[in-house]
């Protein structure tokens, strides 16, 4: 193979195995009427606010999606796990984490309703839309928006992430409905054989280049 061709196919190699890494969600453990606690890989993540209900094991699986997918860039919340909300006036509602998360994702599920009833999370910090779709309960491409540090749905289904760095994550919903949801997920940390597939392509190449070379 030509050096040149080598080394475009193991750097396409290398950036498939890069990106093969799953976005993982939480696991929701328990609730009570006014907490819920779950693990994010090694990260305990702990909700405070009302809630209206959490799937913690089995249930409706409300992260189906339709088209346009709108979980296309993470992949859906694996299992039926959710947290509902209803939200309202003077209500607040905060993740914290037991060590510090980076560019977590926010899924948010049926946000607001079809026909001009839109519902708004009002949070601490800045978020950024990354997909938005046709759920569980329909919805639409543009369902979904982003507006400073506000979600915005109109029957709202898809992802937001928040870049940085994060021990706690806050916001309000000023406009109650019957409800809405959510899951909190990160990118998963490539597991070793991944490393060890990209240092061998960058290896190969190495080594070519040094017969050419010779």
């Amino acid at each position: 193979m030509h050096l040149r061709h080598l080394m475009t196919a193991t750097a396409l190699a290398c950036c498939a195995a890069a990106s093969s890494a799953a976005t993982i969600w939480t696991d929701w453990t328990a609730s009570t009427a006014n907490s819920a606690v779950g693990t994010l890989g090694s990260t305990t993540v702990n909700f405070s606010g009302p809630l209206l209900f959490a799937q913690t094991a089995g249930g409706t699986d409300y992260w189906t999606s339709g088209t346009p997918d709108p979980y296309s860039v993470t992949g859906r919340p694996t299992g039926t796990d959710i947290v509902a909300i209803v939200g309202g006036p003077q209500t607040t509602f905060t993740l914290s984490f037991s060590q510090a998360v980076t560019n977590p994702y926010f899924a948010g599920l049926s946000l607001g309703q079809p026909g001009g009833y839109f519902v708004t999370y009002e949070f601490d910090a800045k978020p950024t839309l990354i997909s938005s779709g046709q759920g569980f309960w329909g919805g639409c491409a543009t369902c979904l928006t982003v507006s400073g540090n506000n979600m915005i749905g109109e029957e709202g289904h898809g992802v937001v992430q928040f870049m940085g760095s994060f021990t706690s994550i806050s916001w309000t919903a000023p406009v109650g409905e019957n409800w809405h949801g959510f899951q909190v997920g990160v990118n998963a940390v490539p597991e070793p054989e991944t490393y060890a597939l990209m240092l061998a392509g960058l290896g190969a190449v190495g080594f070519m280049a040094r017969r050419r070379k010779g």
